[in-house]
């Protein structure tokens, strides 16, 4: 099988195929809140390890160099615990690796911030900038742009799905953070409702 790479992480995998926690965490943000061993103490978690041990192999491992290793249906769980949109993520993701189509969805996505980054060549630097940590003022004197300038492309970036504004707010501090914790609302998620009424 195919590596499983989520946000650009390897997740790796042990000789009984059981996926890193670790990684997850990596691939996740590495919020402090997100650690895997505040989700194994979980009372849910535990349940679930020991519904999942039934089958005869352990849902579980831990090493001390290696790290927490766990099967598949605990990645899924994990991932949700940590927020409907990662959730999404790795399903896709690894529903993706299933169907040998990772290379695609990775041209898309790369396809699409092309778009763009070749529409607005300012944004590609304003989210690096943005991404490792600088206050927009100093963004803003490196791009040649206005302050208020850098903030509405960081917004659309946001609204057209190039930056993550979970990533942003752990990034940045101040307004900066605040206004990225505000734009979490909904982000990831369609803006069309699904319809069922659909007539034949």
């Amino acid at each position: 099988m195919k590596d499983l790479i989520v946000a650009n992480i390897t997740i790796q995998q042990d000789a009984e195929g059981r996926y890193c926690l670790n990684d997850l965490h990596k691939a996740s943000g590495e919020e402090k809140r997100h650690r895997p061993n505040y989700w194994l103490s979980n009372k849910q978690t535990k349940d679930l390890i020991a519904e999942l041990g039934k089958a005869g192999i352990p849902a579980f491992s831990t090493t001390q160099n290696l790290g927490t290793f766990v099967v598949k249906e605990l990645v899924y769980y994990y991932a949700m615990w940590i927020s409907p949109e990662f959730h999404i993520r790795v399903i896709r993701t690894y529903d993706a690796v299933m169907r040998g189509q990772l290379d695609e969805i990775s041209r898309m996505e790369t396809q699409h911030e092309n778009y763009w980054f070749n529409r607005y060549p300012h944004w590609r630097a304003i989210k690096q900038y943005a991404l490792e940590g600088y206050p927009y003022k100093m963004i803003a004197k490196a791009v040649k742009k206005s302050a208020s300038t850098v903030a509405r492309a960081i917004r659309s970036m946001v609204k057209v799905g190039i930056i993550n504004p979970r990533k942003l707010e752990m990034y940045q501090i101040g307004q900066a953070a605040r206004v990225a914790r505000k734009l979490q609302d909904g982000w990831g998620e369609s803006q069309y409702p699904l319809r069922l009424d659909f007539h034949y």
